[in-house]
């Protein structure tokens, strides 16, 4: 179907109407050339009536399926307190159905006025039958409850490589994390499908259409049910973002068995294509989890956690080098930087 577009602004004055033919843009010029191109093939044309157009906005640094996980659940982003917390907590607490979790993210502690994380104490005083985690806004460390904590098989004497668990104040951060997710209800393919939408109509919203995103862990502990929904919604055509897939694993054994099954770079189409190795070196500067070379000015107890340690580093590279896979990091402390 084609369709044009008069009276707008083009970026930097360039033009000041375009067609489109489907999802493609194939002329941009002036309202004149637009209406001559389209006058006999019955199409609409739409007046802009002035208003500033640019490309789809291209966010290289996304995950996707997970953001419409957490827009489905808890948004904590727009808490100033505990309190507020707590009240966001409670009110799903009423609609909770046997065997589900409380999952939310988004709270930043630094904005509350005691610059406190919420505690397991806190989480426990909401319920001690359902599981609550709630991750911090970077994504880096999550608060939970007895119950989730219990549920994941967390103790006071459980030790991560590459995390940290702070059991009685029900912090776990970075590598440990894996643990709590691992307990999450798993979703299959369709319920990933539908965070997939729900994250591709956010990001919408902000005029974006393009994305690099790091999901095959994000949502849950096998890479497969994602890449699995993705290739779907792909081959249905049913995506409004492109998605650049920057593929992390749970090991290199795992990544090894990827490339072996043909999931090379670049392999896939417009929709959904296999992009670079990720890799998650350290963690955050927020949640004192950037691996540094020096303890942090304001927790001298720690200088942050290598989630993954030089060797390791070198064997994925090496498994990308054969198979002319690039490789990007996350590494945000000048230790992991040194590693990577």
């Amino acid at each position: 179907m084609k369709k044009g577009y008069i009276n707008c602004n083009i970026w930097q004055n360039q033009a000041t109407a375009f067609a489109t033919s489907d999802e493609y843009i194939i002329k941009v010029g002036t309202n004149q050339e637009i209406e001559e191109l389209l006058c006999n093939e019955g199409a609409e044309i739409v007046d802009l009536k002035g208003m500033f157009v640019v490309p789809g906005f291209v966010d290289s640094h996304m995950h996707l399926a997970e953001l419409g996980m957490y827009l489905s659940n808890v948004v904590l982003d727009d808490c100033h307190s505990n309190e507020e917390v707590i009240t966001k907590v409670k009110e799903k607490l009423a609609s909770i159905k046997a065997g589900e979790w409380i999952i939310g993210r988004g709270y930043n502690e630094e904005s509350f006025p005691d610059h406190q994380k919420p505690t397991r104490k806190m989480l426990d005083e909401i319920s001690t039958e359902v599981p609550i985690a709630l991750t911090r806004a970077c994504g880096h460390v999550l608060s939970a409850n007895t119950a989730a904590l219990n549920a994941a098989g967390i103790t006071e004497h459980t030790k991560v490589e590459g995390g940290n668990i702070d059991y009685a104040n029900g912090f776990v951060e970075e590598n440990a994390l894996n643990n709590i997710h691992n307990a999450y209800p798993q979703p299959d393919v369709e319920k990933i499908k539908e965070y997939i939408h729900i994250g591709a109509s956010y990001a919408n919203q902000f005029g974006i259409t393009t994305v690099g995103s790091d999901d095959f862990l994000a949502v849950a502990h096998d890479y497969k049910p994602v890449l699995r929904a993705f290739e779907s919604l792909a081959f249905k055509q049913d995506m409004t973002v492109r998605v650049n897939e920057q593929c992390e694993f749970n090991n290199p054994k795992e990544f090894s068995k990827f490339l072996d099954d043909g999931y090379t770079f670049d392999v896939g189409d417009d929709y959904f294509r296999i992009g670079p190795l990720k890799l998650i070196t350290d963690g955050s500067l927020g949640a004192r989890t950037a691996y540094m070379k020096n303890a942090y000015a304001d927790d001298p107890t720690t200088k942050g956690i290598a989630s993954l340690e030089e060797d390791v580093i070198e064997t994925y590279v090496r498994l990308a080098n054969q198979f002319n896979m690039p490789t990007i990091a996350h590494a945000i402390g000048d230790a992991a930087l040194d590693n990577v």
